[in-house]
């Protein structure tokens, strides 16, 4: 029998121990420290399981992390039952776990409330298979592919715990289906990304000197070879004028450092990507500028595609540049849409309880994501080339429960429409906004896991800091939320805008909401070096 444990041990209730066993062996017993009286209130508990990893979580942070070492290793890979129990241990290592049992203030309660098991992935969709194939040839009813033996020790006092989540899979790997995202809000009308971006060109501008230092820094990474050609790309481009900025700042950079140093400048290969359903045709429009410069010369052309795919030939890139783009998840967390789990509940009560389950699931999701763009661009660049890009993010690692995602200031709007019944609550609870935010924290932390790249410079910024501050009125914000999320909101809730931003108006006309909403996000900018 496998077994994955989380026990809980009467005699010290602000400490969890965690176990697993192979098969039917255990002897990997670990105590771990609780920051709160596990009695008190409820908390949420979750594993992770795969075929290379398990991952203990206390909500949110992982308490332990085990992986397999080799293939000859023990390790569980049986379908497993969820089992929660509370029992009597006292004579379990002469009562070590609970103290000595005396039944005088029984009976004991073991509350348990949101209980997710999602749909297996990983090991047991494995041992699905080969059951299903088993069960036809021999003619029996295939097992089904549960996932896990949650133990619970006993304790002479009320115990609750909340939402308990098993994630099976690897915890480690990365997204499998790509979700195609929809585009902003093309052409050049009032509502039109192009005229409506003006937050996001001051975050652009923010990001020069950090690409003229890298441009530097390339130009004279050889003492003696100065490059003849340098190949730049920008992903995430999108369309209008922002579409250039990036790359425009980069061949400026290298004109300006060439002409200083008296050199021949190098010949410049520029790639311009997004998805492939981006305006293209007003990108394209916009390179004939960059074929009117001299100096240097400039070649340039679109590359449409995911960047959680690869796009460039290996060992080709020298800078690589992405402002507002990467927050964009490649789809909303699996655990969160497969199993029907609203991402933003309208009960307030409701969401506070989910929310450490909520950000642990888009967390992740971002990590897997993240981590699989560095593998990715990891192959793609030159040894020493260098990578500039901003993110939209939050100030602080922990969870806000007012506001902790970048996507809620749009999503509280959708939450009025549904109370109000202009938008049908089903449909609300099914809607997830595939984006994440994260803290510098975070992103230091998973650029440093994943390795290829190390960190030159990371700033962080508040997203009102240093710009102009009609770009945060609400009058203009709306519009700037607008020509970003309508293609997103209409696909899902049908013609809703006009409804959606007369909402918006009226919340945000209250003095103030805006403001600290906005005041809760940064901008987090990063300049990295392929190793």
């Amino acid at each position: 029998m496998d077994e994955i444990d989380f026990e809980f041990l009467g005699s010290d209730k602000r400490a969890v121990q965690t176990n697993f066993y192979v098969p039917g062996r255990g002897g990997r017993e670990m105590v771990h420290e609780l920051p709160f009286d596990s009695s008190d209130g409820f908390h949420h508990y979750a594993v992770a399981w795969g075929a290379e990893a398990i991952e203990w979580r206390v909500d949110g942070e992982v308490v332990r992390r085990e992986e397999r070492r080799d293939e000859g290793e023990p390790w569980p890979d049986k379908p497993m039952f969820l089992y929660a129990s509370l029992w009597d241990a006292s004579g379990v290592d002469e009562g070590r776990w609970t103290g000595t049992y005396h039944g005088r203030d029984a009976p004991y309660v073991c509350s348990y409330r949101d209980v997710r098991v999602p749909v297996a992935l990983s090991v047991a969709e494995e041992f699905k298979k080969r059951r299903m194939k088993n069960a036809k040839m021999m003619q029996m009813p295939p097992v089904p592919p549960a996932a896990l033996l949650l133990s619970r020790s006993w304790m002479p006092e009320l115990m609750k715990i909340r939402s308990w989540s098993c994630f099976v899979g690897d915890p480690g790997s990365p997204c499998c289906k790509r979700r195609q995202m929809e585009p902003m809000n093309q052409g050049e009308g009032d509502t039109s990304y192009a005229r409506n971006s003006g937050i996001q060109n001051a975050q652009q501008n923010r990001m020069k000197p950090m690409i003229e230092a890298a441009i530097i820094d390339l130009c004279t990474s050889t003492s003696t070879l100065f490059p003849r050609n340098m190949v730049i790309a920008d992903l995430g481009c999108s369309s209008g004028s922002n579409a250039l900025v990036l790359v425009s700042t980069a061949i400026e950079a290298i004109h300006s450092y060439c002409i200083q140093l008296e050199r021949q400048p190098p010949e410049v290969c520029v790639f311009l990507n997004d998805l492939p359903n981006n305006d293209f045709n007003m990108v394209i429009k916009s390179l004939v500028t960059l074929r009117k410069i001299n100096e240097p010369i400039v070649v340039a052309s679109v590359t449409p595609g995911s960047f959680y795919e690869r796009l460039f030939t290996s060992g080709s890139l020298h800078l690589v540049c992405s402002s507002s783009s990467l927050h964009w998840l490649s789809k909303a967390p699996e655990v969160l849409t497969r199993n029907h789990i609203p991402a933003y509940n309208i009960d307030e009560h409701a969401r506070r309880e989910m929310l450490p389950m909520i950000h642990e699931a888009y967390a992740q999701q971002f990590k897997n994501d993240f981590t699989h763009f560095l593998k990715l661009r990891a192959k793609e660049f030159l040894s020493g080339g260098r990578m500039v890009i901003s993110i939209t993010g939050r100030h602080s690692h922990g969870i806000d429960s007012k506001l902790f995602h970048i996507w809620e200031i749009v999503v509280q709007i959708l939450s009025v429409m549904a109370l109000e019944g202009v938008i049908d609550k089903a449909k609300y609870d099914s809607f997830y906004m595939p984006m994440y935010g994260p803290s510098n924290e975070e992103l230091r932390e998973i650029i440093q896991e994943e390795g290829s790249f190390s960190i030159k410079e990371m700033v962080v910024r508040g997203l009102t800091s240093d710009a102009d501050s009609a770009l945060f009125t609400p009058n203009r914000y709306i519009c700037e939320v607008r020509a970003v999320f309508e293609p997103l909101i209409v696909k899902h809730f049908g013609e809703v805008m006009e409804e959606f931003m007369r909402t918006a108006e009226r919340l945000w006309s209250l003095d103030g909401i805006l403001r600290d909403q906005l005041a809760r996000l940064a901008w987090l900018s990063v300049s990295l070096t392929k190793a």
